[in-house]
This record gives C-alpha cells, sequence and structure tokens, in this order.
C-alpha cells in the first residue's frame, strides 16, 4: 500500500537529470532527498539545487535548503549525518547544511576528501593538507600542511575516535584527531603505476585500503604492513565491505570474508554474477545480512552465520 509520493519533476518546474535518496538514522528518523537539476551545458553536468529532509511517515519536508553553483558530476559523492547537520562531499567541496535546531545555517570548503568524527569534522586537500574544523560552524581549529598527494584520496576517521587517517596513492598517514599531531606515515608502494585509492577503513584495529585489485592491510598503531592481497580479475576494482568483524571482499569471481589481522579466509564462496563494473561499492548490510549487487542482480548473503 503506498502512503505517500514526491514528484521532484513537478516541484522543480523544471527537467531533473539526477536524484539521490538517502536514508540517515538521525534521532528525527527522517530521510534525505537531494534533487538534481540541468546546469546548462554539457548536459553531463549538474547541480545539487534542492536538498530536502522528509518524513518518512508522511513525505513531508521538515525543511529545505536551496543550493546554487554546486556541481557534482562525480558518482561516488557521500552524505552523512552528525547532529542536526547534513554533510555532503561532492566534487572538490564540503557542503555543512543545518537542519532541525540548526535549521538554516550552512557552510562549504573546498575539500577533495572529508570525514566526521563526533562534532568534529576533517577535510583534505591536494596541495592544502589536513584541516580539523568544528562541525557546526566551519572554524578550523588547527592546520597540518601534510600530506600532499593525488587528489583521488579517502579520509578515515578510527572507531575510538582518536585518529584521523589521510590515505592516498603514495602513502597513510595517521595524524591525532585532537591535535594534529603525526603519529605514524607509511608507503603504498607496489599498487600501481597510477594508484588511486578506491575505498579505505578501519576494522578490528587494522586499517585497509583498497586500491583496484590490490587490497592492503596496516596495523593501526604503528602503520606496519601486514598482508596483500590481490584480485583474481585486474580488471575489476576490488569492491570491500566490513561487517561483522571481518572484510567481505568481491573480486568478480569470489566472495570472501577476510580476517583483518592476517588477510585470511574466514569463508569463501563461488560469485554466482561478476560485480557492477566501476561501482566501488556493490555491497551493503542490513541486520545479519549482507547484499551483493551483480549483473544478474542482487543476492543476499548471512555472513555472520557463515563466519
Amino acid at each position: 500500500m503506498r502512503l505517500w509520493e514526491r514528484d521532484p519533476d513537478g516541484e522543480a518546474g523544471r527537467p531533473v537529470t539526477d536524484i539521490r535518496l538517502v536514508v540517515t538514522d538521525t534521532p528525527e528518523r527522517l530521510v534525505v532527498l537531494r534533487v538534481g537539476r540541468r546546469a546548462g551545458e554539457p548536459e553531463s553536468d549538474y547541480t545539487w539545487d534542492d536538498i530536502a529532509l522528509l518524513r518518512p511517515e508522511t513525505g513531508m519536508a521538515v525543511t529545505t535548503k536551496p543550493r546554487h553553483g554546486d556541481s557534482s558530476p562525480r558518482r561516488d559523492d557521500a552524505s552523512w549525518v552528525v547532529g542536526d547537520r547534513l554533510f555532503i562531499a561532492g566534487y572538490e567541496r564540503l557542503a555543512s547544511v543545518g537542519f532541525g535546531s540548526d535549521e538554516g545555517s550552512s557552510w562549504t570548503e573546498k575539500a577533495h576528501a572529508a570525514v566526521s568524527i563526533g562534532e568534529r569534522t576533517y577535510t583534505w586537500r591536494s596541495f592544502g593538507g589536513l584541516v580539523c574544523r568544528d562541525g557546526a560552524t566551519g572554524t578550523a581549529l588547527w592546520r597540518s600542511r601534510k600530506p600532499r598527494g593525488p587528489s583521488l584520496s579517502v579520509l578515515v576517521g578510527a572507531p575510538d575516535g582518536e585518529t584521523v587517517l589521510v590515505v592516498t596513492g603514495r602513502g597513510i598517514w595517521a595524524h591525532a584527531a585532537r591535535t594534529g599531531r603525526l603519529r605514524w606515515t607509511t608507503s603504498v608502494a607496489d599498487v600501481g603505476r597510477r594508484p588511486r585509492v578506491d575505498r579505505a577503513g578501519v576494522t578490528a584495529g587494522v586499517v585497509w585500503s583498497a586500491f583496484g585489485s590490490v587490497l592492503l592491510g596496516h596495523d593501526l598503531a604503528d602503520g606496519r604492513p601486514l598482508w596483500r592481497l590481490t584480485s583474481e580479475e585486474p580488471y575489476l576494482t576490488m569492491a570491500v565491505e566490513p561487517h561483522g568483524g571481518l572484510l567481505h571482499v568481491h573480486d568478480g569471481r569470489r566472495l570472501r570474508g577476510i580476517r583483518p589481522a592476517d588477510g585470511g579466509d574466514a569463508w569463501s564462496v563461488a560469485s554466482h554474477g561478476h560485480s557492477s563494473l566501476g561501482d566501488f561499492l556493490p555491497h551493503w548490510t542490513a541486520g545479519d545480512l549482507l547484499y551483493v549487487r551483480e549483473e544478474s542482480g542482487v543476492r543476499a548473503y548471512d555472513v555472520l552465520r557463515d563466519a
């Protein structure tokens, strides 16, 4: 039974080129609806003109914040919520929009990568280094000119909130989250001629990073290398999803549960089809199940039971 519907095209009055629907686990259980409209020539470019926060039971908008000139042509931009603020990391820009008690306030910052740890937000630029900001106001709390590297890089916040890591195609830098002090750095050699980090994270005290068909594991405490895995299908991007203390890796042929400590297989099953080409995140989790999007459809695996 349909409860409600929204017509972004009719509301905007102009053709809609792209829509993102992101479910956020905020205290009010709101749904974030992002509407992209045409932004001129070429037609492949588009702008996020409206960001609407909807109540899932009624579909009514809590607030709508207009955005202008924030071109975001990348498909892998990210959104997350901290308190009463929505963060959107798009193409070379981080946007922060307030709602609820913080409604109406916003700030933007140039950034090639961004992440939030509690009430603090961290931005990184290839030639500007790492900056820690107050998440509510955008005020800089501390700066570090290093590291510098390729713009397609990733920022990672450790689960304990004490460390922020910059993962680039040249190496990994670990900074103290509160002071910015550099704790350690390590290289990521032999991951390709033009290495681009597709995704990275921290699971069970191990920093893992995916560079195309290569997956690396480093110790969070001191950065020493622990293990290295190579995909059986080098032309596919290795997709990784952490869940239940394991890393779930899809390399185009097999779905594997990897132990973060040593990089060994906790279990492995043959894949029924290739993962989506060019899609860095074809997996997601809900409850005890891992969902894998393949060419033939979506399959669900009870990975915690199998582990």
